[in-house]
């Protein structure tokens, strides 16, 4: 094929997380390349998400790739996928790479007709294996994030599939700020711990972070808690930490992105995450390449993957508030070190996690695909059925109530 392959990007709609952030970037890398590069979405934003609002206004005022909004808000209920799914095609997509893909189920096989899919896994939770269960006859490719959810994918789907299930770990952006420079305060004052991400108990577990805190502090810690993100539990962990505010032990800076958020990471020590699950963790691997050393959740997915990789970093059980309070406080007596190895750690994490060696390997699996003979999924209909039926180990679930009313269409 000569000319490079056009490449469209769906997610459901715009947020202020790590999703929204992984196809910005995949996005802007691929356009940089020289691929024609289109994301969708089915909506813009949730109208009463302030964070998500911001994020897509920066990404419009910035994005060098075309951006396709379906409003599907607008159409009547039972004509809006496949309305959706009728522009998707019109667009000619040579591969479309699917993120939070909720809404395209009830017409996948519609979808999969006509275009080559590639279908991404971005969690080690129930809700992306029923995904990837109800769609994997389908999809020429599913890419899996970390070594837990690749795993994971293999035992669920039957052998002759399984080489169709690739390793692809996220990339970022290289710092655009120096990482050689010395902090504002040096190695003296208080140790630099920051986190970074969405505000809430569900999957960050924000609410032992007060706990975390306090019992490190009953070591002898010293340190100073910067908190970046924004979310619906602030305004409690303002509460909590509302002593530290007034002391500047611990500080709020809001919703940070691109420069700001680099120059934010550049002046930290420590990266803390006391995540429930992760898929591989953006924020985390960002951290790194600004020179942090990073004190993790042992969560099956993701995490041990950045430890492992990068052979650096402290992983302590979900929920042990004591562990991790021991780990902050053995970095602390470690400063020295860890200032002496950061330049070291950042330029090995610029290695393995750079958005460089992302956008190469998703470039070339797109040519790939494209090269091989389309899939028709008229011929798995009979196998898709019968892994629908695996789906009700999660009755309560939305795909799972979606792809009942698939299976009743086909």
């Amino acid at each position: 094929m000569s000319q490079l392959p056009r490449i469209g990007i769906y997610l459901d709609t715009w947020d202020f997380g790590g999703i929204a952030t992984f196809c910005e970037n995949l996005a802007n890398g691929l356009a940089a390349r020289g691929h024609e590069v289109t994301i969708v979405l089915a909506r813009d934003f949730k109208q009463s998400d302030d964070s998500a609002r911001a994020a897509f206004d920066e990404m419009n005022a910035t994005r060098s790739f075309a951006l396709e909004i379906l409003h599907i808000k607008n159409w009547p209920r039972r004509q809006r996928m496949l309305r959706g799914v009728e522009i998707i095609r019109a667009k000619k997509f040579d591969v479309l790479f699917i993120n939070n893909f909720d809404s395209l189920l009830p017409c996948f096989n519609t979808l999969a007709a006509s275009t080559r899919l590639i279908s991404i896994g971005h969690g080690d939770h129930s809700h992306c294996y029923a995904q990837f269960l109800a769609t994997q006859y389908f999809v020429h490719r599913h890419i899996a994030i970390s070594r837990e959810i690749l795993s994971h994918c293999r035992e669920l789907c039957p052998p002759s599939y399984r080489d169709k299930v690739v390793l692809l770990p996220h990339g970022v952006a290289s710092p655009s700020v120096s990482f050689n420079r010395p902090s504002r305060e040096g190695e003296a004052g208080p140790l630099r711990v920051c986190f970074c991400g969405r505000f809430d108990f569900t999957d960050k577990r924000l609410q032992d972070l007060p706990t975390v805190w306090r019992a490190y502090q009953r070591r002898g810690g010293t340190g100073r808690l910067t908190l970046v993100g924004e979310g619906d539990v602030r305004r409690w962990l303002e509460e909590q930490f509302a002593k530290e505010i007034e002391y500047g032990e611990v500080i709020f800076t809001g919703r940070l992105s691109g420069a700001a958020l680099s120059e934010a990471l550049a002046n930290q020590e420590i990266f803390l995450s006391l995540s429930n699950w992760e898929g591989l963790g953006l924020a985390a691997i960002e951290a790194t390449l600004h020179g942090a050393y990073p004190v993790l959740s042992a969560v099956r997915s993701g995490h041990r993957d950045i430890v492992d990789t990068l052979g650096f970093g402290t992983l302590c059980p979900v929920g042990d508030t004591e562990a991790f309070a021991e780990a902050l406080r053995l970095a602390e007596n470690q400063r020295t070190q860890l200032a002496t190895s950061r330049a070291a750690r950042a330029h090995l994490a610029a290695q393995q996690f750079g958005i460089e060696r992302m956008v190469t390997d998703y470039s070339t699996l797109a040519e790939t695909v494209v090269q091989e003979p389309f899939r028709t999924p008229a011929l798995h209909l009979g196998e898709v059925r019968g892994t629908l039926g695996l789906l009700e180990r999660w009755k309560g679930n939305l795909l799972f109530k979606l792809s009942r009313r698939f299976r009743k269409s086909t």
